[in-house]
């Protein structure tokens, strides 16, 4: 075995429990509260313990968000079979029906993250006699655990020697599994291929030589494990919880006190008559509830149900909340340490923050990984050219909160500065901002362009409005920067227009009595109202002067 192997091979089995979770990693790694807690206590407060899987929610986090920009991967070329299989037709690229996005984003990822270690071993059954080249068998892929790989060797990034540990089935006599057994498979590159040996057990040794110029063996790896430090956070918040379980489950209870004075008490027992049913002095037990009363002696306090305190669970509970809250901050703080294991040329644009990039180096690797397939499946199909390999260069994960919260914070910035081409590129980072983790870099670059044509960046529709009202800004292009059809403002003025004539229509015709024409409606229907009242006026009949006949 590999030195290291045997030195990561008890952290490896820490990693898998915490991210795996479950009761099994609840009967691995509760621990007794000391010697006093007897066996029987021990056992009953692990069947009522939970297990904490924030690790796990943590991790699935980081796994999701590169997962999702997994769809912006460029895969051209290559050998047909192999176009066929990253799309996952004829059983896909590991004959269970797989995308090579989805194998890759699946176990591959999962074990990066938890492991920081994973191999995929790129395989091809031996042609069968008389087949036709149509009808040949193509390369599939399957995972080799960490655990599975117990001594390898390098030159540069290429595995030169792997002693390697397969699983293998087992079936009875009517085909069915039944057991499990181990074989051991060595792998080594030679001037005339790769050469194998490997024995099933109780079976025969089995040699041969692959025409391949490298192992088709790929080792990806991180420089850490994202569970590192964080297992050991998810076992002591599991031992935290299981107590306050227990606590509040047994031991959160009122109890009852009485206070008595053993002077008085030793008189009773003198006066108790004998042979009489007088028990009252000698009685330990206290009927308590409203249904009962219960008299005390004078100059005594009053009997009481004390409540156990709260502090110490309080307390509890936050230290629960701060290790939760650690282990987040640690799997963004193991991600920021994360190390590029290869830098190419067209990664040197990648993002300085050091979140985003931690993440692009886990896409780094993936990437790296990927393209080793790609050359051992064409070297296979006997193709000089393998498929070339493209995966995006920035991620994150952020919340979908904290991204509104940023692209806040980055269009306050945009109102101060008058430059166009400022607000045009904030604009931009708004939108990678919002989006950059739920869409295609096509549709990013699609908003982009849209940006760059745009006239207007103030999009409020209010402050819209309120402009063209102003007349400040022409109907036109109040109408583009709302969103709207080109052709909704011409329909608008012809339908305000028409509007117009029927108002006019109905109302009694006067200089300024539309509404909608109006420089100033409120004061011509101060105006109306006068002109109305002196018209009144004129006609009402003159009365007649007292002592006078009638004109």
């Amino acid at each position: 075995m590999h030195p290291l192997y045997i030195n990561n091979l008890g952290d490896w089995a820490k990693f898998r429990d915490t991210y795996a979770g479950g009761k099994s990693f609840v009967y691995k790694y509760l621990t007794k509260y000391s010697e006093r807690e007897s066996t029987i206590d021990f056992t009953s407060r692990k069947e009522i313990t939970y297990c904490p899987a924030y690790a796990k929610a943590a991790l699935n986090d980081v796994k999701n968000s590169i997962y999702q920009r997994m769809a912006d991967i460029k895969r051209l070329g290559g050998p047909k079979s192999y176009q066929d299989a990253i799309l996952g037709t004829n059983g896909g690229v590991d004959g269970n029906g797989n995308t090579m996005t989805s194998y890759m984003g699946g176990p591959v990822l999962q074990d990066l993250l938890v492991i920081k270690k994973v191999g995929i071993f790129v395989d091809k059954a031996p042609m069968p006699q008389y087949t036709t080249m149509h009808a040949a068998p193509r390369p599939y892929l399957y995972t080799y655990p960490a655990e599975q790989i117990e001594n390898w060797d390098f030159e540069g990034n290429t595995v030169t020697k792997a002693h390697l540990v397969d699983t293998v089935t087992v079936y009875d006599d009517e085909g069915f599994p039944c057991t499990n057994s181990t074989r051991t498979r060595k792998l080594w590159l030679t001037h005339s291929g790769v050469e194998f040996w490997y024995k099933l057990d109780g079976e025969a040794e089995v040699t041969g030589t692959l025409p391949l110029s490298r192992l088709p063996l790929i080792i990806g790896e991180l420089s850490a494990s994202l569970l590192e430090d964080i297992a050991d956070y998810q076992i002591a918040l599991l031992n935290i919880e299981s107590s306050d379980i227990n606590y509040i489950i047994k031991a959160n209870h009122v109890f009852y006190t009485e206070m008595y004075d053993p002077a008085a008490e030793a008189s009773h027992l003198k006066q108790g008559a004998p042979g009489t049913d007088d028990t009252s002095a000698t009685k330990r037990e206290v009927d308590v509830g409203s249904l009962h009363g219960r008299r005390y002696p004078k100059g005594f306090d009053r009997p009481e149900f004390i409540a156990p305190p709260g502090g110490p669970l309080e307390a509890s509970m936050a230290k629960q909340m701060d290790i939760r809250a650690g282990i987040r901050y640690l799997i963004n703080l193991n991600i920021s340490n994360l190390q590029a294991r290869a830098t190419s040329a067209d990664s040197k644009g990648m993002d300085d923050r050091s979140l985003e990039a931690g993440l692009s180096c886990i896409g780094q690797e993936l990437e790296r990984m990927e393209r080793l397939v790609s050359d051992i499946w064409a070297e296979y199909e006997g193709r000089d050219t393998p498929a070339t390999i493209s995966y995006p260069k920035i991620y994150t994960i952020k919340s979908f909160d904290q991204a509104l919260d940023e692209a806040g914070k980055i269009e306050d910035r945009m109102k101060g500065v008058p430059s166009p081409t400022f607000k045009k590129e904030m604009a931009k980072t708004i939108s990678r901002t919002l989006l950059g983790n739920n869409v295609t870099n096509d549709t990013i670059i699609t908003i982009e362009a849209e940006i760059d044509r745009a006239d207007i960046l103030n999009t409020d529709p209010e402050t819209i409005v309120d402009s063209y009202e102003k007349g400040l800004l022409p109907g036109e292009m109040a109408n583009k920067a709302l969103g709207y059809p080109d052709d909704a403002y011409v329909k608008a003025k012809a339908d305000h227009a028409e509007r117009l004539k029927r108002i006019q229509a109905a109302q009694k015709p006067h200089e300024d009595g539309v509404g909608d024409t109006s420089v100033a409606p409120a004061q011509n229907a101060i105006d109306e109202k006068t002109r109305t009242q002196q018209t009144d006026v004129q006609e009402q009949p003159t009365k007649p002067v007292r002592g006078e006949g009638a004109t």
